[in-house]
């Protein structure tokens, strides 16, 4: 079962576009009931190529794995973005979703994770008038 419904799922995609209109980087999230993977890291990554998220211009795009009956999520940036931001950064975004899915906050969680990506991105890559969305925003399952 998916603790997303499909009004949820509308919503965050909405999240995406939104956070995408500042940036010329690329979110995207992936939902999956059980990570195959012992490692995560290693199937945020798989799923990320899979998705063909390091043809962005800049390697800017962000991968937000969640393995939902397997409590496991990855936040999982290309070249350029982690570059610029850090581990740091990640460590900050991990343990800030980490806390809002504990706290049951699946939707606001995701969205303000979403939010304060997009924040990121435009920061390092701010959205020009040459832009154009390199990857689709759906959300995609596995």
């Amino acid at each position: 079962m998916n603790i997303y419904s499909q009004s949820d799922l509308d919503f965050l995609k909405s999240c995406i576009e939104k956070a995408e209109k500042t940036t010329s980087g690329e979110i995207r999230l992936h939902l999956e009931a059980v990570c195959s993977n012992e490692i995560p890291e290693n199937r945020a990554q798989e799923v990320f190529m899979e998705l063909g998220m390091t043809q962005t211009k800049q390697r800017n795009a962000i991968l937000i794995y969640l393995a939902f009956e397997s409590k496991k999520f990855v936040l999982w940036g290309d070249q350029g973005i982690h570059e610029r931001v850090g581990q740091d950064f990640w460590d900050k975004q991990a343990q800030f979703l980490s806390e809002q899915l504990k706290d049951g906050n699946f939707v606001s969680g995701m969205q303000k994770v979403i939010e304060q990506l997009g924040v990121a991105l435009g920061e390092f890559f701010p959205w020009d008038d040459s832009d154009k969305d390199e990857l689709d925003n759906s959300i995609s399952t596995g």
